[in-house]
C-alpha cells in the first residue's frame, strides 16, 4: 500500500563563504546580514489540489484535517540517542489551495552543525502538545510516547497528530543543508455510502453501528504504531444503531486511530510464519480461513431497507481476503504485508466504502455481508488499491 505524503517541510540553511558566515555558525539561529536569518525553513503541501481532480471532501471548511497548531523537531545521533529538541516559532496556515514552499522559523540549527553530523536522525511531530513536558532520551522513548490528541469518532477534530522522519542533504559546494520531512496523519478516516440496486443513495434511510475503533492516543511516530494495543488504548463501539453526526456528500464520516485484527493464533510464535505440518512441510491456513480475529475486527453493522422490509448486514472496512490466499506458503515478510494491507486500519489512510443493497439481509444476530466496494487510498495523495 502506498504510504501517503501530505506535507513536505524543507529546512534550508545558508551561509556565505566569507568569515562572516564562519563566525555566525557559532551562534545557533543568529542573524545573517544578507538573508536576515541563518536558518530558513521552507514548507509545502505535497500533492496539492492542482495535482488531483478529486479533492478529498472535508479538507477545509472547519474540518481541520490540514491544521497545524504545534510543531516539534527531535534530533538523535546515529545510535538513537537524543541530541536536541527544537520547537519552530512560526509556520504558515496550510489549506487545500496552498501550493509551493512556505516559510517556517526554527532556531538552533546551523550549516556547520549539520554538515559535521550528517548521520544524525531527525523526526518532526505536529499537534502533539503533550510533548512539551516529555524528556526523550532516545528514539525508542519517542516511539513509545502516546502523546497524540484523543479523537472524536464522528465529529470534526480540532487537530490531527502528524509525524515524519527527516532526510538530510548537505551540499558542501554551495554550503547549504536541506532537511526535509514528509508528514502524515496518525488517524485513519472511514467513509460510508449505501446505495440500492438502482444505484440510488439510501444512506439517510439506514442506521449503522461501527465496531472496534480506537479513539485514545496512539504513538506519536508511525514507527512505534501498536495498532490498538498500545498503552492505554481500548477498542470502542457505537452504543447502538444510529447515524453519524459528521456527513459530507451524502456519506457518513468516521475517524479512528489504527487497529489490527489479524488472528495471531495462526502463527508460530517463534518464526512469525504459518507452522509446519508433522512432515515439516509448509502449511497455509489462509486457504480455508480468513485469518480474522472477530473480537478486534473493525466493521459496520448496517440496518437497511430492501423489498419493503429492513434487514441487517455486516460491512467490513477493509478487504477480508487476498486473491492470492491459496499460495503454497508465506514468508514472514509476506505475512506482514498481508496483515498490513488486509487486516488493519492504517495511519493516514482513507477507507471509502460503497455498499449496494441488492438482496435480502439477515437478522440482528446473523447479518449478511452485502455487495460492497472498498477503495483504500492514501488520504491525500490519491494512490489506491
Amino acid at each position: 500500500m502506498l504510504k501517503n505524503i501530505l506535507y513536505k517541510t524543507v529546512l534550508c540553511l545558508g551561509m556565505s563563504l566569507a568569515l562572516t558566515a564562519c563566525s555566525q555558525d557559532e551562534v545557533a539561529g543568529g542573524e545573517s546580514p544578507q538573508t536576515g536569518s541563518s536558518v530558513r525553513i521552507l514548507c509545502r503541501i505535497a500533492n496539492a489540489s492542482n495535482t488531483r481532480a478529486d479533492t478529498e471532501p472535508g479538507w477545509d471548511d472547519g474540518w481541520n484535517e490540514n491544521t497545524i497548531q504545534r510543531l516539534d523537531i527531535f534530533r538523535f545521533d546515529k545510535d538513537g540517542n537524543a541530541k536536541g529538541h527544537y520547537v519552530p516559532t512560526a509556520w504558515p496556515t496550510f489549506t487545500n489551495e496552498t501550493t509551493g514552499y512556505q516559510e517556517v522559523t526554527v532556531n538552533g540549527l546551523t550549516y556547520r552543525d549539520l554538515s559535521e553530523n550528517q548521520t544524525d536522525q531527525f523526526y518532526m511531530v505536529a499537534n502533539c502538545s503533550g510533548l512539551e513536558d516529555i524528556e526523550v532520551e532516545n528514539i525508542a522513548a519517542l516511539k513509545a510516547s502516546m502523546a497524540t490528541p484523543t479523537l472524536v469518532f464522528n465529529e470534526k477534530q480540532t487537530v490531527f497528530a502528524m509525524d515524519g522522519k527527516g532526510t538530510l542533504d548537505v551540499n558542501t559546494g554551495s554550503q547549504e543543508a536541506m532537511l526535509s520531512f514528509d508528514l502524515s496523519r496518525a488517524a485513519a478516516k472511514i467513509r460510508l455510502l449505501v446505495n440500492n440496486s438502482d444505484k440510488n443513495n439510501i444512506t439517510s434511510q439506514c442506521t449503522y453501528q461501527l465496531f472496534n475503533y480506537v479513539l485514545s492516543s496512539t504513538s506519536v511516530l508511525s514507527d512505534g504504531e501498536m495498532y490498538g494495543k498500545g498503552n492505554g488504548q481500548t477498542l470502542q463501539d457505537m452504543t447502538d444503531l444510529g447515524k453519524s453526526a459528521l456527513e459530507k456528500d451524502d456519506k457518513a464520516i468516521f475517524y479512528s486511530y489504527p487497529n489490527d485484527w489479524f488472528d495471531e493464533s495462526f502463527l508460530d510464535k517463534n518464526t512469525g510464519t504459518f507452522p509446519l505440518d508433522k512432515e515439516n512441510k509448509p502449511t497455509n491456513p489462509y486457504a480455508y480461513d480468513n485469518l480474522i480475529d472477530e473480537n478486534r475486527q473493525t466493521y459496520f453493522l448496517l440496518k437497511a431497507p430492501y423489498g419493503g422490509n429492513t434487514y441487517y448486514y455486516k460491512v467490513p472496512v477493509n478487504f477480508s481476503i487476498a486473491d492470492y490466499n491459496d499460495k503454497e506458503s508465506f514468508t514472514k515478510e509476506e505475512i506482514e504485508t498481508l496483515r498490513s494491507d488486509y487486516y488493519r486500519l492504517s495511519r493516514n489512510h482513507l477507507y471509502d466504502i460503497t455498499v449496494t443493497i441488492d438482496r435480502e439481509g439477515g437478522s440482528l444476530t446473523d447479518p449478511v455481508t452485502p455487495k460492497f466496494h472498498i477503495l483504500v487510498e492514501d488520504w491525500k495523495e490519491g494512490g489506491s488499491y
